[in-house]
């Protein structure tokens, strides 16, 4: 018999569209000119990209982790090209702002698994309380 996942297709589907949704956002938002008000206290560029990058990785991580094998080395190109790129349109190529992303890229993979490990118990619940009434109905 094969087991059911522990998320459904569609969730899979869901955290995809989401990633593919806020790239865009991402790319729109680094790619084009932005004034960010100035803090003299926190350097809200870098927290926008630590941001950024998480919400990006985040649905994936939760919802579909076998991906991340591929995704975090894309979302990471995606950082580096972006920093390449933002010099072509009036914008600063910063290294920092790469660090920023890649330290949202883990901060993603963190919550992401963090939130699928919370959830799990009660999903794994459901799939004892579903198993033990098969039994009991006599199904195998």
């Amino acid at each position: 018999m094969i087991q059911p996942s522990v998320f459904s297709i569609s969730a899979a589907r869901a955290a995809f569209c989401a990633t593919w949704m806020i790239a865009l956002i991402i790319l729109w938002f680094t790619l084009t000119p932005q004034a960010l008000p100035k803090s003299q206290s926190l350097p809200l560029d870098k927290v926008a990209h630590l941001a950024a990058f998480t919400a990006l990785v985040l649905p994936v991580a939760w919802m579909a982790p076998r991906s991340l094998w591929l995704l975090v080395p894309l979302t990471l190109g995606l950082g580096g090209a972006i920093e390449l790129l933002q010099p072509y349109v009036g914008r600063g190529r910063e290294v920092a702002d790469f660090t920023a992303g890649a330290i949202g890229v883990v901060a993603g993979l963190v919550l992401g698994t963090g939130l699928r490990q919370l959830w799990r118990p009660a999903i794994t619940q459901q799939e004892h309380a579903n198993k033990a009434h098969c039994r009991t109905a006599g199904e195998p």
